[in-house]
């Protein structure tokens, strides 16, 4: 996986189809038993880390580090009514816990462009080869902060990536060229735990993930034409476990989960409004001038998870029940903008020439009335 997210490993599982990410930062995605990717409950340490709106097509809200990951349940078929809001499957991933011993590690990734061969068209229409790079690099560190009572465990992780991308447009060989797509990403998960008593341990989990795409392209686009996004997720999750007499324990956590999401082009991104920018030139073969591409998503999720777990031994056999709540609040805010500054559609691969009728533009599509912007609780 491009970005090393966990979620690859299960496509090891019978049943499951891992979908993995090996060109964007798109959330790597597992079909289980045939069903959508959506359909799948991403949990972290038992609590919530979704989308609110997509569910698991878009894998969970904010990725769960490799190097943080101690182990992960997939839990598939007819599962327990504790685990809700979804059909197909519910992967749980345990974070690794600090210690009474420091522990920590440290890994790094590179790759070079001067280890890969030139594309076909660089190498046929003698364009320049893309300096692309690929860096990863982080660790971890987990110990003690009171001995036998109070621990914590730190991961980060930095990605840089500078993808090529290969303009090739045999009709307009001056629009033909090299260009890049740039990210510039950061994970940060943060565990802290502490043993109040015998009989009660509390702990508070910090995950984000920040990854700025100041260059997205697409290879029929000018660089002109490039869009930007920068996304930010994350959970925050706090959790109360008590010991309560010898056969009963009670669970209660807090969470949430957020994204906040710009998807646009750099001018709209710095401030400017979208309508005052230049119209989009969206030519036969290539697309030039402004992206008419400009949207914010905000996302939340807000929950609440209550389970009490009696242990009934000797009654006729040993049971066990279980008893519990779940509520799960998530507004979402969407603002589009798309399509104010307006697009030209062409016939030709042609400039525009006020002397050539062949060259005008057949086309003219604008956003009316104005700017959509919606909001959903659920």
């Amino acid at each position: 996986s491009m970005n090393r997210n966990f979620v690859g490993y299960l496509g090891m599982l019978p049943g499951v189809v891992a979908n993995v990410s090996t060109g964007t930062f798109g959330g790597d995605t597992i079909n289980v038993g045939g069903q959508a990717t959506r359909n799948v409950n991403f949990t972290l340490d038992g609590s919530d880390n979704n989308d609110g709106q997509t569910g698991g097509s878009t894998s969970a809200q904010a990725r769960i580090p490799v190097e943080a990951v101690q182990e992960f349940t997939l839990l598939t078929g007819q599962f327990d009514a504790e685990f809700g809001g979804t059909s197909g499957a519910i992967v749980n991933a345990v974070s690794k816990s600090g210690t009474n011993l420091f522990h920590g590690s440290a890994f790094t990734f590179y790759q070079s462009d001067k280890l890969k061969a030139e594309d076909y068209f660089v190498r046929t229409r003698d364009l320049n080869k893309p300096q692309s790079k690929f860096q990863q690099f982080g660790g971890t560190l987990g110990g003690p902060i009171v001995r036998d009572r109070a621990h914590f465990f730190f991961s980060l992780e930095r990605l840089l990536v500078d993808t090529g991308v290969v303009r090739n447009i045999p009709s307009r060989p001056d629009k033909s060229g090299t260009d890049f797509q740039i990210a510039r990403n950061w994970n940060t998960f943060i565990r802290f735990d502490h043993q109040l008593n015998g009989n009660n341990t509390w702990g508070v989990r910090w995950l984000r993930e920040y990854t700025p795409q100041p260059i997205e392209l697409e290879p029929t686009w000018t660089l002109a034409a490039a869009i930007e996004e920068i996304d930010t997720d994350q959970t925050v999750t706090g959790n109360l476990s008590s010991v309560l007499g010898s056969t009963q324990v009670n669970t209660l956590r807090v969470s949430f989960t957020s994204e906040v999401l710009h998807f646009s082009n750099p001018r709209f991104i710095g401030g400017e409004a979208q309508e005052s920018l230049p119209p989009t030139l969206n030519y036969l073969s290539f697309q030039d001038q402004q992206s008419p591409t400009a949207s914010n998503r905000y996302l939340y999720g807000y929950t609440l998870d209550e389970v009490f777990s009696w242990f009934l031994p000797d009654r006729g056999g040993d049971h066990e029940l279980k008893f519990g709540m779940s509520y799960n609040y998530v507004p979402l805010r969407r603002e589009e903008f798309g399509n104010l500054n307006g697009t030209f559609t062409f016939n030709t691969d042609l400039d525009f020439n006020a002397a050539d009728a062949r060259t005008y533009p057949e086309r003219f599509t604008v956003r009316m009335p104005g700017v959509s912007d919606y909001h959903i609780k659920g």
